[in-house]
């Protein structure tokens, strides 16, 4: 707006006056976007908060989806400290006997003493491997202990062979050790000289100790053993201590031997974890009960309803969660498991018969909940997807509201355009109307000033 000098004819305050006739036709409209606008995001509010719960509940159908979890077993052992045990969802349940009478171990020797790890050891090349898979080394004129423990480390073609160097009280000696456990990696190392030096196989022993590691150039630090169990009186030999499926879905990860005593193991279902999960299942449906309930619902006193008070969306979401609860698979119940609906729509537990249908047998969870026709947990993944994917029912809604907020935002525009020219209009009629009282006021002085002026006029 211009500046404008208004009101020096009439001695009206027209900026007043101007202001308080566009406030008039705006401020309505105002408070009316205003109002629509604070709905709109308190809607987008509420759906985002329903989402996040969706998400979640979604979250707890993960495991049930699945037959494969209700196969998940758990072990218990009669001591620790002898081995772990990992079971999984083909584990036969039972009660078995292990005893463990051998670690595996990794073969290890010593080469002999050096005085000097930075002098050369001599010329030639070195023969290492493990299981029959063998490397060289080439040893260089002026190549030191050092040297060579770097060149069998970083070789491309190392087969499994660690070196490292002790300084015992003899003096620096190389360590080789396989990097596997078990007999089948036992080290194979020997050496050849270049010239007419000895110093190489003296160090490292020579072709025609047939590669033993047993010499006297080499001092065993380590046997190579295998992993000796029993099962039930079976034997079982195993190069590692991880010992995979030895019984039926179940590895073991042997730590120390049993002295000749025997550990029971005891693997039977994980009850435990299935609860957890149907637990976690019902906390998770409720809480988007309660959150539909809150949000749609009609306070009496204030005459205020909830965000979502009578939105069909949510009002078609809840319907159908409290209809897929009732589904029926191959006859049966989600309350057959001890889970019941109140009067409200939310889920309750019964523990005891929770407890006692997952132990009796005669109830198949992992159909009921899993099944890929109509399990009760993929029936309600299906149903969720329709809402939360990419362009589902939840995102259209969302762009339904960001896109009549986009509108209030055209028409405050709109309107901020109309009243800067109604603003105008009422400038320029009001000083217009403001030149003629001051026209009329100067006529008027005139008129007086020539009253005043005639002879024999006399002023009462």
């Amino acid at each position: 707006m211009a500046l404008t000098a208004t009101g020096m004819g009439s001695g009206l305050d027209i900026n007043a006056i101007v202001s308080s006739l566009v406030n008039a036709q705006k401020a309505p409209k105002e408070a009316s976007f205003d109002a629509q606008e604070s709905g709109l995001k308190a809607q987008i509010s509420a759906f985002g908060n329903l989402k996040s719960t969706l998400a979640k509940f979604s979250e707890s159908l993960e495991s049930l989806s699945k037959a494969s979890f209700f196969s998940s077993s758990t072990a218990e052992l009669s001591k620790d400290g002898f081995f772990s045990v990992t079971t999984s969802e083909n584990s036969t349940p039972g009660r078995y006997q292990v005893k463990v009478n051998q670690l595996a171990s990794q073969h290890k020797v010593a080469l002999n003493a050096v005085n000097d790890v930075t002098s050369p050891v001599g010329e030639g090349t070195v023969t290492l491997g493990v299981g029959g898979e063998n490397f060289d080394i080439i040893v260089g004129p002026t190549d030191s202990l050092q040297d060579v423990m770097r060149a069998i480390n970083d070789s491309p073609e190392n087969s499994g062979v660690q070196a490292s160097i002790v300084n015992s009280d003899e003096g620096a000696r190389l360590v080789l050790t396989s990097s596997e456990t078990g007999t089948s990696n036992a080290l194979e190392i020997s050496a050849t000289n270049s010239g007419s030096g000895t110093s190489l196989t003296d160090l490292f022993g020579s072709q025609s100790d047939n590669q033993s590691p047993s010499t006297s150039k080499l001092t065993q630090l380590q046997q190579p053993l295998d992993a000796i169990i029993e099962i039930d009186g079976l034997v079982v030999t195993s190069s590692t201590n991880k010992v995979d499926n030895v019984i039926n879905g179940i590895s073991l990860d042997l730590t120390e031997t049993t002295g000749g005593e025997p550990v029971w193991i005891s693997v039977a279902k994980d009850q435990e974890k299935i609860t957890e999960a149907l637990v976690a299942f019902v906390d998770a449906y409720n809480e988007i009960q309660d959150l539909i309930s809150k949000d749609s619902s009609y306070n009496a006193e204030t005459e205020s309803g909830g965000p979502l008070q009578g939105d069909s969306l949510v009002r078609g979401l809840s319907s159908q969660l409290k209809s897929q609860v009732m589904n029926l698979v191959d006859g049966k119940a989600l309350s057959e498991f001890g889970i019941t609906s109140d009067r409200y729509g939310k889920l309750e537990i019964d523990e005891g018969k929770m407890a006692a249908a997952l132990e009796d047998g005669q109830l198949d969870p992992a159909h009921f909940f899993a099944n890929s026709e109509d399990g009760l947990a993929v029936g309600f993944n299906e149903l969720l997807e329709r809402y939360t994917q990419t362009g589902g029912l939840l995102d259209g809604r969302d762009k339904s509201l960001n896109g009549q907020i986009d509108r209030i935002d055209d028409q405050r525009e709109d309107l901020a355009y109309r009243m800067e020219a109604l603003e105008a209009r009422l400038y320029k009629q009001f000083n217009a109307m403001d030149l003629i009282v001051s026209q009329l006021n100067a006529q008027g002085a005139s008129l007086q000033s020539r009253f005043d002026s005639l002879p024999g006029l006399v002023r009462t």
